[in-house]
């Protein structure tokens, strides 16, 4: 099952996506792949992408889902790690 999150921003009263978080569930073994992870360059650094992914780590939790995995591009390793990602399973 493929799921999906969107950051919206209300820009002069109209709403627009401005990024999102894809993934895909694997409930028996335990972890969810995040397949896609993109906010709009001119709204990074706002936090937009921090808050979708603390909804996806909350929606995790609720499924007793506690794995989060995704092969990061190098433009994007510094992002996951100020998200707590490592590059080992503990």
């Amino acid at each position: 099952m493929l799921n999906e999150l969107f950051a919206r921003n209300n820009d002069e009263g109209r709403e627009k996506v401005i990024g999102g978080i894809h993934f895909r569930e694997f409930k028996k073994q335990g972890f969810i792949e995040i397949v896609f992870c993109a906010i709009h360059p001119d709204e990074q650094y706002r936090g937009y992408g921090t808050a979708v992914m603390t909804q996806l780590k909350s929606y995790a939790r609720e499924e007793k889902i506690w794995y989060l995995i995704t092969y990061a591009d190098d433009g994007a390793v510094d992002y996951f790690k100020r998200q707590g990602f490592t590059k080992d399973l503990d």
